[in-house]
């Protein structure tokens, strides 16, 4: 029997890029617009609320779709102990992303920024209906955009997209 059971009798069928990229272009949120961008190297970008959510397979084989999530903390003032505990209280009070602060090189490697990275999954070792499938894009995309603003609020309420020196 193959590791895959799909059923073309409920409407269940394969998760790949193709079909999340498909279902992206679906996504609805009341009051939000939603750009769904083809990134023409295999991933998928869903713009929203001046994030952007990357969705691609995932680098460890397992076949699953990524979606990840990056925002910038604005060369905030805060330390790299505080951006540490942050994430790792965000790791414990749920379970549907997981977050890590990375360093970003910026200018050409002449200067560093913290990040945060935000990471869901959805598996796909099984099928998913139509409307299965929607449900937990729709779902993991909230999730991701509420952790990002969270971090904003917490560490670049004035959203330093671009990393400009801080006035003394």
């Amino acid at each position: 029997m193959s590791p895959h059971y799909f059923s073309e009798a409920y409407g269940v069928s394969v998760v790949g890029m193709w079909r999340v990229h498909e279902r992206a272009t679906r996504l609805a949120m009341i009051g939000t617009p939603i750009h769904v961008v083809d990134n023409k190297n295999g991933a998928v970008s869903i713009l929203i609320n001046e994030h952007t959510i990357t969705i691609e397979s995932a680098l460890d084989g397992s076949g699953d779709i990524e979606l990840s999530l990056v925002t910038p903390s604005g060369r905030c003032a805060c330390d790299l102990d505080a951006l540490v505990r942050w994430a790792e209280f965000m790791n414990d009070d749920q379970y549907v992303y997981s977050v890590r602060i990375e360093a970003v090189n910026l200018d050409g490697g002449q200067e560093q920024d913290l990040v945060l990275v935000t990471t869901a999954r959805i598996p796909t070792k099984w099928g998913y209906t139509d409307e299965q499938l929607d449900w937990q894009l729709s779902t993991l995309v909230s999730q991701l955009v509420r952790a990002g603003e969270a971090f904003y609020r917490t560490f670049n309420p004035t959203r330093v997209m671009r990393y400009i020196d801080r006035a003394a």
